[in-house]
C-alpha cells in the first residue's frame, strides 16, 4: 500500500511539472534563393531554389525552380541565350544537378556580372558582383616553432606560421585562402633523404594573450585595404612523424607547393559565415545552445549570394 502511494505521488508530481507551451510562428513568405559562384574564363551559372518555412518538410528536389526567367549581364552587355540544364547525379536517390547557364560569352577578370530572376509566384530577385583577378604567390616563409609550449625540458605543443606574400593585381583588396599545401624537406639527422608531406593550414593567424596564435576564419586580407603586395600569416601544423613530441626539430625545407584561392568580398564573407554556421550546428547535433549565424546575402528581393573566386597553384624552391 505504501509503495502504491509513493508511485501515485511521483506520477502526480511528474504531471504537475509538465507544461505545454504553444509558440506562434510568424508566417513564412517564400522567396527566390540565388547562388552563383563565378570565376574568370568560366561560364556564368546560377543555382535557383526557393526558401521554405521551419515546419515544411522538403527535399532539394522540392525547392528547385525550373520555370523562371533568368537574365545575365557581363559589364552591362546582356547575354542573349540562357539555358536551363538538368541532369541526374545519382539515379538511385534521384539527386539532380539543375542550373541556369549563359551560353554566349564568359566573364574576364575584373568583369562585373549581374543576374536578374523573375517568376510569377515570387518577388523579383537580383544581384551583382565583380570578379577578382588571379593573385600570384611571390614569396613564402615557413616559421617553424613560432610558439612552443613546454613542460620541463619536453615540448608538448608547437605552432608554426606560413607567411605568404601575394601580388594582388590592380590593388583589388581581395581575400586569400590556402586550399592545399605540400612541401618537401630533409630531416636534419638524415640530410641526404628528401621527404614529402602535407602542410595543414588552419587559417589566418592572430596572436593570443599567452604568446601563441589562433586562427580566425579561413580567409585573410590586406588589413589596410590598399591592395598591391599583401602579406598574410597562416597558422599551420607541421607533420610530426619524423620527430617525437619531446624533440621538435626544425626540418630543412626544399620546396613548397601551395594551391590558393583568391576571392572577392562577396564570396569570402559568404564562405566564412557558412563555415561558422556549420560549426555552430555541430553537424545537426546540438549538445549546448549556440548563437544563430545569419548567412551573408547580397541578393535584392531574395536570398543567396553571387560572388567570384580564382584558384591557382604556385611552387617555390627554398
Amino acid at each position: 500500500m505504501r509503495r502504491f502511494i509513493y508511485l501515485l505521488l511521483i506520477a502526480t508530481l511528474t504531471q504537475a511539472c509538465e507544461t505545454n507551451v504553444n509558440v506562434p510562428l510568424p508566417p513564412h513568405t517564400s522567396r527566390l534563393v540565388l547562388n552563383s559562384f563565378l570565376s574568370a574564363g568560366d561560364s556564368v551559372r546560377l543555382f535557383l531554389t526557393r526558401s521554405y518555412g521551419p515546419l515544411e518538410r522538403v527535399t532539394i528536389q522540392d525547392l528547385l525552380i525550373e520555370d523562371a526567367t533568368v537574365r545575365f549581364w557581363i559589364d552591362d552587355v546582356e547575354m542573349t541565350t540562357v539555358d536551363f540544364r538538368d541532369s541526374i547525379v545519382d539515379p538511385f536517390f534521384g539527386e539532380r544537378s539543375a542550373y541556369y547557364v549563359g551560353r554566349n560569352g564568359v566573364p574576364a577578370a575584373g568583369s562585373r556580372v549581374r543576374v536578374e530572376v523573375t517568376h510569377p509566384d515570387y518577388e523579383m530577385a537580383s544581384g551583382e558582383t565583380t570578379l577578382p583577378s588571379s593573385a600570384r604567390m611571390i614569396k613564402a616563409e615557413l616559421i617553424q616553432n613560432a610558439y612552443r609550449q613546454s613542460i620541463g625540458n619536453n615540448d608538448t605543443y608547437t605552432q608554426s606560421i606560413l607567411r605568404v606574400t601575394f601580388e594582388d593585381p590592380n590593388s583589388e583588396s581581395n581575400y586569400f585562402r590556402i586550399d592545399r599545401a605540400y612541401f618537401t624537406f630533409r630531416d636534419p639527422d638524415f640530410p641526404t633523404q628528401v621527404q614529402g608531406g602535407a602542410l595543414s593550414v588552419i587559417g589566418p593567424a592572430v596572436p593570443t594573450s599567452d604568446g601563441g596564435f589562433e586562427a580566425t576564419g579561413s580567409f585573410g586580407t590586406d588589413e589596410n585595404g590598399s591592395g598591391g603586395t599583401v602579406v598574410i600569416d597562416f597558422l599551420c601544423e607541421m607533420p610530426n612523424a619524423f620527430s617525437p613530441a619531446s624533440e621538435w626539430k626544425e626540418v630543412l625545407l626544399d620546396s613548397l607547393y601551395v594551391s590558393s584561392e583568391t576571392a572577392n568580398e562577396d564570396y569570402a564573407l559568404y564562405q566564412e559565415k557558412l563555415t561558422l554556421q556549420q560549426q555552430n550546428s555541430g553537424g545537426g547535433i546540438q549538445l549546448s545552445p549556440s548563437e544563430p549565424v545569419e548567412l551573408y546575402n547580397n541578393i535584392d528581393g531574395g536570398y543567396g549570394v553571387i560572388g567570384g573566386y580564382v584558384l591557382r597553384a604556385d611552387t617555390l624552391a627554398f
